[in-house]
């Protein structure tokens, strides 16, 4: 049997795998929010929540590297003026961080984690963060 689906010509068994195949990635979006919302509930800074990173994390790293890339075109070089605009802001954080855990990461010299430690203490926002940590490797390994 042949039908007409998404402006193209499939037979009734193309149209199943594929209908499958969104529930099935449905369902893992749907596990990575449950995921997302247990791990949330862990407090910062005990082995649980560094578990709760590193788990998706490693399957992330293990697919990306497991998964050839797919063919794409070279991109366009950003050239000096790009590689300084985002060079400078990056390295510039990257010696704050440094020199303020060196300093040990206090109230007066405070890294990231300090300051993000207020909104980090609410479990939704700690949910929301660990979501978009996924989110972002996994759009890295689809790159």
């Amino acid at each position: 049997m042949r039908a007409v689906h998404n402006q193209g010509v499939t037979t009734g068994e193309q149209t199943i795998t594929t209908a499958r195949s969104r529930r099935g990635v449905t369902a893992a979006w749907f596990g990575v929010v449950v995921y997302c919302w247990l791990a949330g509930g862990f407090d910062s800074f005990t082995w649980q929540s560094t578990a709760a990173v590193l788990i998706p994390g490693m399957i992330i790293f293990a697919l990306g590297v497991a998964r050839p890339p797919d063919r794409r075109p070279r991109p366009v070089p950003i050239g000096t003026a790009g590689a300084v605009a985002w060079s400078v802001p990056l390295l510039t954080f990257c010696v704050l961080e440094i020199v303020d855990d060196l300093l040990g990461s206090t109230r007066a010299h405070p890294t990231l984690s300090i300051l993000m430690d207020p909104v980090l203490n609410i479990h939704v926002w700690r949910s929301m963060g660990y979501f978009v940590w996924i989110v972002v490797g996994w759009a890295l390994v689809k790159r």
